[in-house]
């Protein structure tokens, strides 16, 4: 066999091997979305909870979970199991209901209204609404709120359409 032949061989080989292994990597490395299964056990183990109710929404789960203190509506994210929106809705300690661990919307199970999301949007850049839409991204519900400021400038607002959480701002001239 001549040099040139298995200079050609040898080359052959390695691209072979780095292809092997990029693929490899790339499975190990590419993030797989949690099943139904494991984002249920991983809040039970989380909060040591037991689920009385479970919902399957658009992007989210929506739980109702019995724990010592009392019974707390959930919220959670399908695609890595974290919470979104958590609040304490019946107090076994001292008979209270309703009574919200932060300030979260009225219903977390639901999407704010248009109305709320401009006003959480106000909050974080001044100006005058120009434009509100409801838009979904990777199963996250959000309104897209455009705000028009006094000096030209333009603000894109991403509102969480549950958790009422400033996702983004992109401002444009």
């Amino acid at each position: 066999m001549s040099k040139s032949m298995k200079l050609i061989l040898t080359i052959l080989v390695l691209v072979l091997l780095l292809v092997i292994g990029w693929q490899l990597v790339n499975e190990k490395l590419s993030a797989k979305p949690l099943s139904e299964e494991e984002v249920r056990e991983k809040v039970q183990s989380q909060y040591n909870a037991q689920l009385t109710e479970w919902v399957a929404k658009e992007g989210y789960y929506s739980a109702t979970m019995e724990l010592e203190e009392g019974l707390y509506e959930i919220i959670v994210r399908k695609e890595d199991g974290s919470v979104a929106d958590m609040r304490q809705v019946d107090d076994f300690s001292n008979g209270e209901t309703s009574k919200e661990t932060e300030n979260l919307p009225e219903s977390p199970a639901q999407p704010m209204s248009e109305e709320k999301a401009m006003e959480i949007a106000l909050k974080e850049v001044d100006g005058k609404v120009d434009d509100i839409e409801f838009e979904t991204e990777n199963e996250i519900p959000f309104f897209l709120v455009e705000i028009e400021r006094t000096d030209e400038l333009e603000a894109s607002v991403q509102v969480h359409a549950i958790t009422g959480e400033i996702l983004s701002i992109n401002w444009e001239d």
